[in-house]
């Protein structure tokens, strides 16, 4: 072989390698754009699911915010009612405690008076019952000193 049928031999060789190469090129490009799309697909698919994420994540910050705020505002208005509610109890138990205390100083009053005004009717019946007695008693030592008397003239004129 010469070296002119060796270089179109290697002339061909290489060109039917080159078409070859330039096919399999061409499927591995195919392959490559393929596996690119599919790539940009999922990276597509990752940064919508991120940013579903994201929005739902937000959404969530903003509905625990507002529950907590609402909680907030519900257990202030709850302290508020349970203190205006132990204010109201402190002043119904004083002003009852105040009126127990009136009526019973009024209780103590009028038992004092009947107290006085039994005192003053039993010391008027005393003072009644002694002066009767009193009357009695002149009586008795009366009739006794008529009964000693008339004794006294049985015995003298018998």
């Amino acid at each position: 072989m010469t070296v002119i049928e060796f270089v179109s031999v290697t002339g061909v060789t290489a060109t039917i390698l080159g078409v070859f190469v330039t096919i399999v090129a061409y499927f591995n490009g195919k392959h490559v754009k393929q596996l690119a799309v599919s790539t940009e697909a999922l990276i597509k698919g990752t940064q919508e699911m991120i940013q579903r994420m994201d929005e739902r994540s937000e959404k969530m910050s903003r509905d625990t915010l507002e529950s907590t705020e609402r909680m907030s505002r519900e257990t202030q208005a709850m302290i508020q009612r349970m203190d205006e509610r132990s204010e109201k109890m402190s002043r119904d138990t004083l002003e009852s405690m105040e009126r127990m205390s009136r009526e019973t100083q009024a209780m103590i009053q009028r038992m004092d008076e009947r107290s006085e005004r039994m005192s003053r009717d039993t010391q008027a019946m005393i003072m009644k019952n002694s002066e009767e007695n009193r009357k009695l008693l002149e009586k008795l030592d009366q009739r006794a000193e008529d009964r000693h008397e008339e004794v006294m003239l049985r015995l003298g004129s018998a």
